[in-house]
């Protein structure tokens, strides 16, 4: 006890004097014998860096988290290209966790190359991810290059670090430089105080990012879907190092948005694992990040969603409604339940390009950019502006999304996606609504190309989605005559963009409808449809109109109605309707059972 209480007061009697290093002052929980070391001798001092980096306690950046691989490779964007920063990345981890080789005859040479190009390397993912991987690596790299080259690697990092990234156009360049790198050097050389006081500005950087990013609730703007996991990723990391720490990583708004994130990364993902409107070769759920994410969202709905979507465990209470919709995103998920098994369409629209990805359990049926092509008299008309939101609808029986967009001459474009939930069909439609008579040429593609493939009738014109040399749903062309001998205003067929249709019409207005039948028991099913007549004070009414349709596969029929001039009431099968839209079912004694109506 006598020896302990002495060595205190001796410290107190010679109180640490500000040193500054090759990296600035020193922080004052530095050991005197480094900081002093440097202060007397250069070499003398790198001697003492080397050694007490390598007998430290701080838990590398790599051992942070369970990971069989680099964390920075946990979620890398679709259309990543870098061959060479990924065999830096798998080089340095080695690195990082003391598995290379004690002498890497070409390490120095690498280091002076990268910090010869770094000088001028425009800000990208490629060049965040190595940046972040030098800077785990750092601290074992002091074995195997000169001081010199050690300190002018740190210092390249440190300028980076300090970079503003407000101009940076790449939301997860702007994370991953000016919110995770900085943090990462303040963990990694908490001995340094210019690297803990990076702590405030990656913060800083960290809360603006999500505050822009997200809804507030953790739904990302449409446009960000494609680097989505990415940034998961990196905030993951980012709370994980704040965590170790003992500070912040963000403020509290943005980290009460975490889970929200964490749900919606789940959510937005294919059975298969893929992220939707990724192309078939894209990286599944990394198991290291979904667990960590899970992990340190630390909440119960997460927890539940992750049981139930990934691991597949059935009869899980708490879980959310199947189906959302985010107005601000421009994001919409129609799903009918939380069974593997079900449809889930996601709609990404806040934006001229309006994306669309149907998934029928493991099987993507189509994803992409589906567009309509719309011509008046011969002359292609021009998008006026983004897709907007009209109604948004989700109960027991049905999710549905309308949506519309401008074109030019005064035309509007009105979009109709219907998900029935327990008749298992899905409505899209698009209405061209016009103010003057003319010829009107219609063109849609449903992105199936690389997902599935269209299996036309030979006599009739609806064919079936085929994946895995399997039929998994069926098209019915509503607005074109069932049989190929019957004269018809367009066609229905596969070209090299997916699957097509055309219809054509004179006058102010056109209806354009596609049903799918999702219900693999109806699959072998005889279906037939037509066209009805709508009639208004016992007088037929043009196609420019109303149009009404009937459906059927096997037993099951269903009536679709739609009002292409200002309401009034009309008689579609025998039902007078005062309404804009309506789809329902058709009962055994003819009556009609709505799943979904807009006055």
């Amino acid at each position: 006890m006598a020896s302990t209480t002495s060595s205190v007061k001796k410290r107190r009697k010679h109180p640490k004097s500000v040193f500054i290093g090759p990296g600035g002052p020193w922080h004052k929980s530095v050991p005197r014998r480094l900081s002093e070391a440097y202060h007397a001798e250069h070499e003398q001092g790198w001697t003492a860096w080397r050694k007490h980096l390598a007998k430290r306690r701080n838990r590398p950046l790599a051992d942070l988290l369970p990971a069989k691989n680099s964390w920075l490779l946990w979620a890398l964007p679709d259309n990543f290209e870098g061959a060479a920063t990924l065999d830096l990345v798998e080089l340095l981890w080695k690195v990082e966790r003391g598995k290379a080789r004690r002498k890497l005859d070409n390490l120095k040479d690498r280091v002076t190359c990268w910090l010869h190009d770094a000088e001028t390397a425009p800000a990208t993912v490629a060049f965040a991810l190595e940046c972040l991987a030098w800077c785990g690596a750092l601290p074992q790299l002091s074995a195997f290059v000169t001081e010199r080259v050690w300190w002018s690697l740190w210092n390249r990092l440190a300028v980076i670090a300090n970079e503003q990234t407000s101009s940076v156009e790449d939301p997860l360049v702007m994370q991953l430089l000016g919110g995770e790198l900085p943090l990462a050097l303040a963990y990694a050389f908490p001995e340094l105080s210019a690297c803990r006081e990076l702590v405030a500005k990656s913060r800083a950087t960290i809360s603006e990012g999500m505050a822009e990013l997200l809804d507030g609730e953790g739904l990302p703007r449409c446009r960000h879907l494609p680097v989505f996991r990415s940034l998961l990723a990196s905030w993951t990391r980012s709370r994980a190092m704040g965590q170790e720490l003992s500070t912040a990583w963000c403020n509290k708004e943005s980290a009460d948005q975490y889970s929200g994130v964490v749900q919606h990364a789940l959510r937005l993902s294919r059975p298969s694992g893929q992220p939707v409107f990724s192309s078939p070769q894209s990286q599944d759920w990394n198991a290291d990040l979904i667990a960590a994410a899970v992990k340190f969202a630390d909440d119960r709905t997460t927890s539940a969603l992750f049981r139930r979507l990934v691991i597949g465990e059935p009869g899980l209470k708490g879980l959310p409604a199947p189906a959302f919709e985010g107005e601000w995103a421009g994001i919409a998920v129609l799903r009918s339940d939380w069974s593997r098994s079900t449809p889930q369409l996601t709609v990404a629209y806040a934006q001229r390009r309006m994306e669309m990805e149907l998934n029928l359990g493991r099987n993507c049926l189509w994803s992409g950019v589906w567009e309509p092509e719309v011509r008046f008299n011969n002359q292609l008309l021009e998008t006026r502006g983004n897709w907007e939101q009209l109604c948004w609808l989700s109960d027991d029986d049905v999710d549905y999304l309308e949506l519309e967009m401008q074109l030019s001459q005064e035309v509007t474009v009105q979009r109709h996606v219907l998900l029935a939930r327990e008749d298992r069909f899905l409505f899209m439609a698009d209405a061209v609504l016009g103010i003057q008579e003319g010829h009107i040429e219609y063109r849609g593609i449903l992105p199936i190309q690389g997902f599935s493939s269209f299996a036309c009738e030979a006599d009739t014109r609806e064919g079936g989605l085929v994946v895995g040399g399997k039929t998994r749903a069926r098209v019915l062309p509503l607005g074109l005559p069932e049989w190929r001998a019957s004269p018809a205003p367009g066609s229905v067929k596969a070209v090299e963009r997916g699957l097509e249709l055309t219809q054509a019409a004179d006058g102010q207005c056109l209806f354009a409808p596609l049903f799918v039948d999702l219900d693999r028991r109806r699959l072998g099913k005889e279906l037939t449809w037509r066209q009805l007549t709508v009639a208004q004070t016992r007088q037929i009414v043009p196609q420019e109109m109303a149009v009404g349709y009937r459906a059927q596969v096997g037993k099951s029929q269903w009536l679709a109605y739609r009002s292409l001039a200002p309401t009034d009431v009309r008689t579609v099968l025998g039902k007078n309707l005062a309404t804009e839209f309506l789809v329902g079912s058709l009962n055994a004694d003819g009556k009609v059972k709505t799943i979904v109506e807009i006055e």
